[in-house]
């Protein structure tokens, strides 16, 4: 049985502030407060070694040296090739898969390129698991993987082509009512997989899908659960979103650094 440790999670870092401009149907997520802790804050905060960092509304801008500068002191960093639905170079077929393979001579710590939202009707069209296994040949010449995200709502037999084609599958639930069906989830999903794909799941400290924070208890559970099956190797890790969310006065923010003292290994 493995042991949890802190080499199993990630922090998903975006640029501060960037998660109160999100928006949903019913308008903003109406997150509280005020976001300034930087992902690599953000890291140090929670006491997590491994780095993905994500693109938000089209920031960071390459060139991505900067960036990286600042990550250099975690282990193992991911970096955007396709960012969040907001971020629009990334829309019709723009990527930052070259400015991503710019970084790999000077930044050995760089282990992955991460497509984000990609799953969406419009990004499919132009994203076709054809060109996807172009970035994947593209990325594992230069000795990186490919990760992809995908929803619970996108778990759909008609997505497989697309989740075959990436080496690392981040799974997430949108919804905080929906964090019921982890578990059915997790075994459609694992059904969905080929073999020797690696499965991290994301954790949410803010339910975007019906704009609220977690209660207590569903906090626990997902830790509780994430712990179990990381154990039972069911997942190879856990991404905790995120900086974004961390100084903004959330009870789930003290409840996980509560939990991680307990239950982390160092």
């Amino acid at each position: 049985m493995a042991k949890l440790t802190r080499d199993h999670w990630w922090l998903w870092g975006q640029d501060p502030n960037s998660h109160h401009e999100m928006t949903n149907s019913d308008g903003k997520i109406r997150l509280p407060g005020d976001n300034k802790m930087t992902p690599e804050e953000g890291g140090k905060f929670f006491g997590i070694h491994n780095m993905c960092r994500i693109g938000m509304f089209g920031k960071p801008e390459p060139p991505f040296d900067k960036e990286m500068d600042k990550l250099v002191e975690f282990p193992k960093v991911a970096f955007s090739i396709i960012g969040d639905n907001g971020s629009l170079r990334n829309d019709n077929g723009g990527d930052d898969l070259d400015d991503v393979l710019q970084l790999v001579d000077k930044y050995p710590n760089l282990v992955a390129g991460v497509m984000d939202d990609f799953f969406s009707e419009k990004r499919k069209v132009v994203y076709t698991p054809e060109v996807l296994k172009g970035f994947a040949d593209r990325l594992h010449a230069a000795n990186l993987d490919l990760w992809c995200v995908i929803y619970e709502h996108q778990l759909l037999e008609e997505n497989i082509p697309w989740l075959h084609t990436c080496d690392v599958v981040t799974t997430w639930n949108w919804v905080g009512s929906n964090l019921v069906n982890l578990e059915e989830d997790l075994e459609k999903l694992r059904g969905m997989m080929r073999p020797g794909q690696k499965l991290y799941h994301g954790c949410y400290l803010w339910s975007y899908g019906d704009c609220r924070e977690y209660t207590d208890e569903e906090m626990l559970y997902q830790l509780n659960l994430y712990k179990k099956w990381v154990e039972e190797d069911k997942i190879d890790g856990i991404i905790l979103c995120s900086n974004c969310v961390a100084d903004i006065g959330l009870k789930t923010v003290d409840i996980t650094l509560d939990w991680m003292k307990e239950n982390v290994a160092d």
